[in-house]
């Protein structure tokens, strides 16, 4: 894996995903993401799968991001049809114990995708 992608990882768990998951971050989405930076071309580019699970956090994230939109958004549009022209996006937080479900799968799933050397302190 390149390097320059586990630093992303590395970065990502520690600087976005850790605080989330501890109630003391939030979710800028792509926006305070080192990894979707060194990765996403624009809005609409997706990650590629990990290379030692085969998967991406992808999936984890959005549900991540549905659950809270579907459950915590203040905007009524975006809870039925998870799209909204009229207000900006929200910043997603840990609001009920499904939001921290949902967040520590994203965070489980991310260093995974570390080589498995990488991953030991983590606890992986």
């Amino acid at each position: 894996m390149d390097k320059n992608v586990i630093e992303a990882l590395h970065k990502s768990i520690q600087r976005k995903w850790n605080p989330i998951c501890m109630g003391d971050g939030v979710d800028n989405r792509s926006e305070d993401c080192p990894l979707c930076k060194l990765i996403l071309v624009d809005a609409t580019s997706v990650c590629s799968p990990c290379p030692f699970t085969g998967v991406c956090s992808d999936g984890a994230y959005n549900d991540w991001e549905q659950h809270f939109e579907r459950n915590h958004s203040p905007c009524p549009e975006r809870k039925s049809a998870n799209m909204c022209d009229g207000c900006e996006l929200d910043i997603v937080t840990i609001k009920c114990p499904t939001c921290a479900e949902k967040a520590e799968a994203v965070l489980e799933k991310l260093v995974m995708c570390l080589p498995p050397e990488e991953r030991e302190i983590y606890g992986g």
